[in-house]
């Protein structure tokens, strides 16, 4: 837990560009936290649902099971691509890892404006209702691609 909450610290700090800019090696040495703190979250939630499960079930562990691996995934990609100082894709990759590293967050918040603006509608306490199973990847997978339509739209302006 302590990871992960490092995690949704950590991410936010390294979008600032004059961090990167006045402080490079504090950006390097706070984005290695950040990486080993995302693959550590990954593999830490992977186990759990594999031994334990989620209390929602089997289409809960799906979902978390996917946020784990992408979130693993980004994590690794954005430090190999770092190091092979190919800073477009380390830039491309370190941003889904933000999405995704800011994803328990926005799983809290996107049940706490639900149960506000509908009193919980549709939410079972087994986590089995319809906006429960929407949840199950709609705190991650629609912010993942709106990334991408917004990378996709910059690759194709820098092209023309």
């Amino acid at each position: 837990m302590l990871a992960g909450s490092l995690l949704s610290f950590l991410a936010p700090l390294q979008l600032f560009p004059w961090l990167r800019r006045n402080w490079p090696a504090l950006h390097r040495v706070t984005g290695r936290m950040l990486i080993l703190c995302a693959i550590l979250t990954a593999l830490a939630g992977l186990i759990y649902i594999a031994l334990r499960g989620t209390i929602g079930g089997t289409a809960m562990d799906a979902g978390f099971a996917l946020y784990g691996g992408l979130t693993g995934l980004a994590a690794v990609q954005a430090f190999r691509f770092a190091i092979a100082r190919n800073i477009e894709h380390h830039r491309r990759w370190a941003l889904r890892l933000f999405v995704l590293a800011i994803g328990s967050w926005l799983y809290r918040m996107q049940y706490t404006i639900w149960y506000i603006a509908t009193d919980g509608l549709a939410s079972t306490p087994d986590f089995s209702g319809a906006f429960d199973l929407f949840m199950n990847y709609g705190f991650y997978l629609p912010w993942l691609a709106l990334l991408e339509l917004i990378l996709f739209k910059q690759q194709r302006r820098e092209r023309h």
